[in-house]
């Protein structure tokens, strides 16, 4: 057995536990594993046989995250994760969204007001916690939301924060995660602010899984280690105490005035866009069935012409069009986006017991609409 199919079937184990622990079935903590490792094999084009097989056993029971992370004690998808080696996913923006102005990042928080000094982190907390001190009437408060990870994460918390001219103080509240081997976002995040980055661009002294800051300039960070005082509640759940806090920094602590920062773009922006016209893919089109009753998707693969040539059955989204891929029954990316959002689409169904109809594609040289996608599919 060479190393790297030891590796995978190390991980491969530590996936199946999290597939026969219902905890993780509705726990973020897998959902990105999952992703994040599916995302290597599209582009390396090699995963063991026992992994492959953890993988669908896993997939086969998610269903739709209720949390982010849990913070267990042993998480067994971050332990799969840390030995694959595999890069952190960016955080999904699921509260507020902007798209110009500030904050410039998406991310999962709640702004309050831009003129105010404080900031709030309540690092894995779920957003009912911090809505729930949006009821109670924090005052002096600019921005609150989470933290999932030691990396990306920390880049887009330093990033909305650093950008706001106004932020003095940035308190860091709520539970952090507990996993040995884990992100442990907040204490990452309050090592950075201590002890700042090595030349590598790890953060120094964080204990995390890769508390590495690779997508922002050591401007930025070192103007908000210079600007922003970070205050360690870590651990903290307590509503009352937390508002006592943010109310002692307004009268005893009076924010200094900052200087701006001018935020450099560096990644390129562009806005998506539909095509002009449906163009059918030479390999030819998909039909998808998906039967609530026995749990079970069907993909039927068809030529231009009409004839059946393939048909695919599985219980998850990822089987189907792996097995389409594999069998090069896709040719064009768009057809396969848009394979992958049907298949998303008819799983979803199934799991929730409602009717699943195909979304139809235009017909060769008919005008794209936003629901519909010109890639043979019926």
């Amino acid at each position: 057995m060479d190393r790297e199919t030891g590796r995978q079937e190390t991980a491969a184990r530590h996936i199946r536990m999290a597939a026969r622990s219902e905890k993780c079935w509705t726990c973020g903590c897998l959902h990105r594993l999952i992703r994040s490792l599916r995302k290597q094999q599209s582009a390396r084009d090699f995963i063991a046989e026992d992994l492959a097989m953890a993988l669908s056993e896993a997939e086969n029971h998610l269903s739709p995250t209720q949390y982010d992370c849990l913070g267990c004690l042993e998480c067994y998808p971050a332990e799969a994760s840390n030995i694959l080696n595999l890069e952190a996913e960016t955080e999904p923006a699921s509260f507020t969204e902007k798209s110009t102005g500030w904050p410039p990042l998406p991310g999962n928080y709640e702004v309050l007001g831009e003129d105010a000094p404080i900031a709030i982190c309540t690092l894995t907390e779920t957003s009912e916690f911090w809505k729930s001190l949006v009821s109670r009437g924090v005052s002096g408060v600019s921005i609150i939301g989470s933290l999932q990870t030691e990396n990306l994460g920390i880049e887009r918390l330093i990033e909305n924060i650093a950008t706001n001219p106004n932020i003095r103080f940035l308190l860091v509240c709520g539970k952090d995660s507990r996993q040995e081997v884990g992100h442990l976002p907040g204490q990452s995040l309050l090592s950075l602010a201590r002890n700042g980055l090595d030349n590598e661009g790890k953060i120094i002294g964080a204990k995390g899984k890769r508390p590495v800051i690779r997508n922002m300039s050591k401007e930025m960070v070192q103007h908000f280690r210079e600007y922003v005082e970070v205050l360690d509640m870590v651990g903290e759940r307590d509503i009352d105490k937390i508002l006592e806090s943010c109310r002692s920094l307004l009268t005893d602590r009076p924010p200094a005035i900052r200087k701006s920062l001018e935020v450099k773009i560096q990644v390129r922006k562009i806005p998506g866009r539909l095509p002009d016209t449906a163009t059918l893919d030479p390999k030819g089109y998909f039909v998808i069935f998906a039967d609530r009753l026995q749990g079970l998707l069907t993909l039927e693969h068809y030529t231009n012409e009409g004839v059946l040539d393939t048909r695919i059955e599985g219980r998850s989204a990822t089987e189907l069009y792996t097995a389409a891929i594999e069998e090069e029954l896709v040719s064009r990316l768009d057809h396969a986006a848009y394979l992958g959002r049907e298949l998303a689409r008819a799983e979803e169904c199934v799991k929730t017991h409602r009717v699943y109809v195909q979304d139809g594609a235009p017909e060769k040289g008919q005008r794209m609409s936003g629901s519909s996608c010109g890639c043979g599919g019926l």
